[in-house]
């Protein structure tokens, strides 16, 4: 049977005498409940940053839609081939019904689409948006660190056979 080692300090003894020896492992630093907690805080924090990235995408695309003159979507309307009365219902503001919508193939559909936005979307207001994508981010990973902190492990030296446990320094 081994023994435990002996540091320069001090014997190392188990409980239940001198059998076992030290080996060098990972354990959680929390109990088991605080653990799950983290996990809670952890796993949903990388949902957030990620719905916050798309966001940011997202505010990205509506800004450089809205950047567009209504000459501009008009324009895109009739490289389409919208049929005019649609178009002229689009540049006066009206929005189409979505029997309207149905009627077009789909790359009508996408002009359309993509022309509401540029007419429409200045209302949107992508500055607000961005600034609560960026919120979003922050909380996210906020509570993705603190999940971080509460599930990591640490390296002890473990008893073999009493299951002692001290700091490995």
């Amino acid at each position: 049977m081994e023994e435990c080692p002996k540091t320069a300090d001090e014997e190392i003894v188990g409980k239940t005498g001198d059998r076992g020896s030290m080996i060098r492992t990972k354990i959680r630093r929390m109990g088991g409940i605080v653990v799950f907690i983290g996990f809670v805080l952890l796993i949903p924090s990388f949902i957030g940053m990620g719905i916050g990235g798309l966001g940011l995408l997202g505010s990205g695309f509506i800004a450089s839609q809205t950047s567009k003159s209504t000459p501009e979507v008009e324009s895109d309307l009739r490289a389409a081939k919208v049929p005019e009365p649609m178009i002229i219902q689009l540049i006066e503001g009206a929005i189409p019904t979505s029997e309207q919508l149905s009627a077009l193939p789909p790359t009508q559909m996408l002009a359309v689409q993509k022309a509401q936005f540029a007419l429409h979307g200045k209302d949107l207001e992508p500055g607000i948006l961005v600034g609560g994508c960026v919120a979003i981010i922050i909380a996210s990973l906020v509570g993705g660190l603190l999940g971080w902190l509460l599930v990591m492990k640490k390296w002890v030296l473990r008893c073999t056979h009493c299951r002692a446990v001290l700091p490995a320094g």
